[in-house]
């Protein structure tokens, strides 16, 4: 009868460091998903932002070329 009280104290104490360190590990992975979506969040903006100003940049680019060539045909 100790034996089998002693089995499920010990058995309870694992089952607790067990739980503990699966619920830690969770957490971790649970934090660094969320840093890697936030990594992930930022890289798409700033892409989204240096294309949005690529295209604003093609876009004024090719205003000049108009006007130029405007310019170029009034001679």
């Amino acid at each position: 009868m100790v034996c089998i009280v002693r089995f499920m104290v010990w058995f309870l104490i694992f089952l607790y460091a067990f739980l503990w360190f699966a619920l830690s590990c969770l957490w971790f992975a649970l934090r660094s998903f969320w840093f890697a979506l936030s990594c992930l969040w930022f890289a798409l903006r700033s892409f989204w932002f240096v294309f949005k100003n690529f295209v604003v940049c093609i876009e004024g680019f090719v205003v000049c070329f108009r006007r130029f060539v405007v310019c170029i045909r009034s001679f």
